[in-house]
């Protein structure tokens, strides 16, 4: 293992191998229950007290990685010429000044547009090989019709040493005669030298038994081609195939990566291409290469399919009124695809006629370009609904008990603006802090707002937390309300600079909040 380790990081041995370079390549080698344990894992091992991963400390680990995978011989695809444009996509992506956090991190590990998704695949495919290596198929051989294939196969091992064939060219001089320890196959040139197996791989021509040498396409799909080619007979026999693809047309709105070029040994002759982009014309090239040099070269143009984008709509009505909604729809059948035909539609409680036929046009109209987006914000208000029928009803205030005054904002964050108010309860009005909630929040965020306001719910109330009071909320606006804090840290500094003195006991207090503060979080959060 340390010869090996030596050979990644130093092979002359002119210096020390750090500790986190050791711990990632044992992480990598170790066999996990699945890739998110590893990206956690992954996280932790490089993370600071932050719980943040600094854009340097990245690309350390991402060094790293691509010097593993140099050493067995993958530097073409995955070498360190794609840093620079990772580090790019991380800092226009996530530009926070800590760095990213871990719901960032997997996201770099699961996002479409990443060029580091190559390397989330390539470990995602090394540990399906893992997991399947003795895996038994249901399935039966394709050669021998046995019921016991064992591996990523479709014949068992018998039929494939059985199936071996040597093509090579016969010209094999006196000094590269090879054993038959290499390989029991005799020559079908020359019986007298044997094949020599992958070993010889040089000495190996295609069979020519196909016709035409053009490359064609026999599956297609959202996000992948799979090509197939026919043989091609060369006097030195080809060594391998390289497969790039270029994007030619595409409609997305979203800027994206070009695949990698993909290597392929000499005896295949199909190949799939994944990782594309849905409804994209590609110009793919296959090219053969014997040894250094370019035997062949051709180009074919192809397109991947468009996903399903057809979205049933079911008109309705809402009315909402002293806390009682009722919802009415039309009747549940796909004669709704056409918005112009409303025979079937039972109106409510409106009148019919040919203002609220326009109005329902428009608003079909309106779904179907924006349907996407609008099931976004569904699922945000959904969920945020969910939490809110969660608190006690003496947390939920109507909007007529809160006066804001929104010429004093004490802050502005993430989620919205926080501005100075007064609660009008029961016992009596009290000066609040509240938070107005932004309704064009990015998905991201959103996500880190339910999250966060999950774990104020558990974590209050506490002694030594601002007491939360409740929440004002309707369709189109959210209120967090919080007790109102007069004294400021930064006022709390700013009269400091007079010549006041802390006893000592009163300093050892606000250490011991703080601390059990933090101790309890720790504790909720995690």
């Amino acid at each position: 293992m340390m010869t090996f380790l030596w050979r990644i990081f130093d092979p002359q041995r002119t210096h020390s191998i750090f500790l986190i370079e050791i711990k990632e390549v044992l992480l990598i080698l170790c066999k996990v229950s699945s890739i998110q344990h590893l990206t956690s894992e992954m996280f932790a091992l490089v993370c600071n007290q932050n719980r943040c991963i600094s854009l340097p400390r990245l690309q350390l680990l991402l060094a790293i990685f691509i010097k593993f995978l140099v050493e067995i011989g993958e530097e073409s695809a995955y070498g360190s010429h794609n840093i620079p444009e990772i580090m790019n996509q991380c800092h226009s992506l996530y530009p926070g000044v800590l760095g990213i956090d871990e719901y960032q991190f997997q996201c770099l590990w699961s996002g479409k547009q990443t060029r580091f998704l190559i390397y989330a695949n390539l470990l995602a495919l090394v540990k399906r090989m893992n997991d399947t290596e003795k895996l038994i198929h249901k399935t039966q051989c394709f050669g021998c019709h046995t019921e016991r294939i064992i591996g990523i196969r479709f014949k068992c091992k018998k039929c494939t040493l059985k199936d071996d064939r040597c093509y090579c060219d016969s010209e094999i001089s006196e000094n590269d005669k090879l054993s038959y320890t290499l390989c029991p196959i005799r020559c079908s040139k020359n019986k007298s030298q044997y094949c020599g197996g992958v070993d010889a791989m040089s000495y190996y021509v295609m069979n020519g038994k196909r016709v035409g040498n053009f490359p064609k396409i026999i599956n297609r799909t959202e996000t992948s081609l799979t090509i197939e080619w026919d043989y091609i007979r060369r006097k030195h026999g080809i060594t391998e195939y390289t497969i790039k693809a270029d994007i030619l047309k595409t409609y997305a709105k979203e800027s994206f990566y070009s695949p990698p070029e993909f290597v392929v040994a000499s005896d295949q002759d199909r190949y799939e291409i994944s990782n594309l982009h849905p409804g994209t014309e590609y110009n793919i090239t296959l090219t053969a290469k014997c040894g250094a040099e370019v035997c062949d070269s051709v180009s074919i143009k192809d397109e991947t399919l468009i996903e399903n984008t057809h979205i049933h709509v079911s008109l309705g009505l809402v009315s909402e009124r002293f806390d009682i909604v009722r919802i009415r729809y039309g009747p549940a059948s796909h004669d709704h695809d056409t918005v112009e035909d409303f025979q079937n539609f039972k109106f409510a409680d409106f009148e019919e006629g040919q203002n609220s036929i326009i109005a329902l046009s428009v608003a079909c109209v309106i779904l179907a370009y924006d349907a996407q987006s609008s099931s976004r914000t569904l699922d945000f208000r959904s969920e945020l609904n969910k939490i809110i029928d969660n608190l006690d009803r003496s947390q939920r205030y109507p909007r007529n008990a809160i006066r804001l005054n929104v010429n004093t904002i004490l802050a502005d964050g993430e989620f919205g603006e926080v501005v100075s108010g007064t609660l009008y309860t029961d016992s009596g009005a009290i000066e609040s802090q509240v938070h107005v909630i932004s309704d064009d929040m990015e998905k991201k965020s959103q996500y880190t707002f339910l999250q966060d306001f999950q774990n104020l719910i558990r974590v209050m109330p506490h002694e030594k937390f601002v007491n939360f009071l409740g929440v004002s909320a309707s369709p189109d606006w959210f209120y967090l309300l919080f007790e109102n804090k007069h004294t400021s840290l930064k006022n709390f500094l700013l009269d400091s600079r007079n010549n006041l003195v802390l006893h000592e006991g009163v300093i050892l207090q606000i250490i011991y909040d703080i601390s059990s503060a933090m101790e309890y979080l720790e504790k909720i959060i995690r």
